[in-house]
């Protein structure tokens, strides 16, 4: 089970097609992917290295 959070650029048509499609696929790279969540979100936070 998982979750991804993407940002989609402006203007991109089929949108709900295209995170369906990416959540099938994303089932398919290991038996253990049961589920996976995809989200649209407007942007992601920035994250600290080191």
């Amino acid at each position: 089970m998982g979750e991804a959070f993407v940002v989609p650029k402006a203007g991109t048509s089929r949108l709900t097609t295209l995170i369906m499609e990416a959540a099938a696929k994303v089932k398919t790279l290991d038996w253990r992917v049961h589920d996976i969540a995809i989200m649209p979100v407007k942007n992601l936070p920035q994250m600290k290295t080191g």
